[in-house]
């Protein structure tokens, strides 16, 4: 399990690291004036997405409500920029428990049940494609309504319901800017410009924050059904696939001692004190049976313990 971690979002984390999104707070050891440019250039960037989000959400409210079918489309896409505000901004404010996450992600799940294990990475990747392919085709067919040639009827309509010269020139975003037409040229190439990089930063942090809540769904499954096969050994003779008795050191690792079945015989010929030194091994294998049990149980509690940790790291 320890290859199911999502690599995409470390990659994605960083990529919103070096472009100033996240984690661009000036550091004490940094308090330079690039260091405080980079800062503003920071928060610059959530503002203008705050800033865009504001004139989508006025846009919809204000001027697409006075036609039901085009108010409907434009709500449906002012919610998919609220939650990718809010992705950004978990994005900004979480970003350490972030990281934190996705390392002990890849550093501290168990790998021990090689079929369970291969079984949830080949779920967690058949899940993250599938969600990746929703991301694009949404982004796509927004993209085609867009780019879609508008018959004279439309063009009217749109010209009534938005006041414009040329509803024809229509945003990626809806936006609306007061006392401005946003679709004369220059103000048309200018939004259209800066209306990119918004959106593509709410895309990614979308897609960081969707892919780190599915794939850590799978890791779980994956992890609790490997604990299940631990928990139903619980005072039970551990034995491998060979027969032999074994004592396990660390379950999460698949780590035993192996103890063969057949044991060397006592070569003690005297029938009384033969049985008298079995019965004495005999109590010594359940003394040391007893404590294994206890070990053995510790073990099961630390690896839930864990699983409880990545539980509340999720939160």
């Amino acid at each position: 399990m320890a290859n199911i971690s999502p690599a995409s979002v470390r990659f994605i984390c960083d990529i919103l690291e070096h472009i100033g999104m996240v984690n661009f707070q000036v550091k004490p050891i940094r308090e330079d004036w690039k260091a405080v440019l980079w800062q503003l250039f920071g928060y610059f960037q959530h503002v203008l997405a705050v800033l865009f989000l504001v004139s989508n959400v006025s846009s919809t409210l204000c001027r697409s409500s006075r036609h039901v079918p085009e108010f409907c489309q434009r709500l449906f896409e002012s919610c998919f920029g609220l939650i990718g505000l809010m992705c950004t901004q978990i994005a900004y404010h979480r970003y350490d428990e972030i990281k934190s996450l996705v390392h002990f992600m890849e550093t501290s799940l168990s790998n021990a049940n090689k079929e369970i294990a291969n079984k949830y990475k080949k779920k967690a990747n058949i899940t993250l494609f599938a969600f990746l392919l929703t991301l694009v085709f949404a982004s796509a067919a927004n993209l085609s309504d867009k780019l879609h040639p508008l018959s004279e009827k439309d063009i009217a309509e749109l010209k009534i319901i938005y006041g414009t010269q040329n509803p024809e020139r229509r945003h990626y975003v809806n936006v609306w800017i007061p006392y401005v037409d946003e679709t004369l040229s220059w103000h048309y190439a200018v939004i259209h410009a800066l209306e990119f990089w918004p959106t593509l930063i709410a895309g990614a942090s979308f897609y960081t924050i969707g892919v780190l809540v599915l794939t850590t769904i799978t890791v779980l499954e994956g992890q609790y059904t490997i604990l299940r096969t631990y928990v139903k050994k619980i005072g039970q003779q551990h034995t491998d696939i060979q027969g032999n008795t074994v004592y396990y050191t660390n379950i999460e690792r698949n780590k035993y001692i192996v103890e063969p079945i057949n044991k060397r015989t006592s070569s003690v010929k005297d029938a009384a004190l033969k049985a008298k030194l079995q019965q004495r091994e005999q109590q010594r294998e359940y003394q040391r049976q007893l404590v294994y049990e206890k070990l053995y149980f510790r073990q099961v509690l630390r690896f839930h313990q864990k699983l409880v940790i990545l539980q509340t790291k999720v939160r």
